[in-house]
């Protein structure tokens, strides 16, 4: 139920689309939005500068998503982000481990991914294969006008001698 609700609500192009991640977790979070910016307009990673997040993140109301990655050692930054864009009524996606993010108190949906442990870090291939997930389900949902934008993207890039 969380994945399909997840994937109406990244889908809907009346919805702004902000990700956030931490300290361990922003890479996978960047990881994301460089994928749904392929298929849809409105993706964007929410800053971390204090200032551009603050000026960012007062804007927040209910046409806006918010996915934030958070695993252990779950930082109070990205719980804070959480707890405002709910009370702005965001739609709030959590993107935790099987341990769950105090974040999901808050959160719409809540995506988890068994993380296999090894030594001091956990691995993060099955946060990603659960990212790539999400990206062909959206290539499914969204159908043309995501093929449509990646062949623009494609096109754009050659004409800026960018690929």
């Amino acid at each position: 139920h969380d994945f399909g609700s997840t994937i109406d609500a990244l889908a809907d192009p009346k919805h702004r689309v902000w990700i956030v991640g931490g300290r361990y977790s922003t890479f996978l979070a960047e990881y994301l939005a460089a994928s749904l910016q392929q298929l849809r307009p409105a993706v964007q990673m929410v800053p971390s500068m204090a200032s551009v997040r603050a000026a960012t993140l007062t804007g927040f109301d209910a046409k806006d998503v918010l996915v934030a990655f958070d695993f252990r050692r779950y930082e109070a930054a990205t719980r804070s982000v959480v707890q405002l864009a709910k009370a702005r009524k965001s739609t709030v996606v959590v993107v935790t481990d099987r341990w769950v993010s105090p974040c999901a108190t808050d959160a719409d949906a809540v995506l988890t991914s068994v993380a296999s442990e090894r030594g001091p870090f956990d691995s993060v291939v099955p946060v990603m294969a659960l990212v790539e997930a999400l990206f062909e389900a959206l290539v499914a949902r969204i159908g043309d006008p995501a093929r449509d934008r990646i062949a623009r993207i494609e096109q754009t890039a050659q004409k800026l001698d960018l690929i």
